[in-house]
């Protein structure tokens, strides 16, 4: 997954924020640098990348299952519509971040790792 950031910069209510480079790096949350939410990651692809862009804004700082979610867009993407997600409930799966997404437009892909 690709690097993104969350808090100041996206208005998600994580204090300080900070950023990740999507390395899968130690640390538990992918290379995160940066106090931030605690969870599981995920990526989200949408159908087209306008939905990206507003599910970004939109539900970034929603709450699934009880844990907030920071999301944001996935800047290594060629066509900007894959976005992160970190945040995410332990025992969530990849059906339920699709449909909680699918509010704003036809998910493609998603995955809870």
């Amino acid at each position: 997954m690709g690097g993104g950031c969350w808090g100041s910069g996206w208005g998600g209510g994580f204090g300080k924020g900070g950023c990740w480079d999507g390395s899968g790096g130690k640390g538990g949350m992918g290379g995160m640098a940066g106090m931030g939410p605690q969870g599981l990651t995920g990526e989200i692809r949408y159908d087209a990348p306008m939905h990206a862009q507003m599910a970004a804004q939109m539900l970034n700082g929603s709450v699934l299952r009880g844990a907030m979610l920071a999301v944001g867009l996935d800047l290594q993407s060629q066509d900007g519509s894959k976005l992160w997600v970190a945040g995410i409930s332990p025992g969530t799966s990849w059906k339920e971040l699709k449909d909680h997404f699918a509010y704003v437009g036809q998910v493609a892909f998603a995955s809870v790792k």
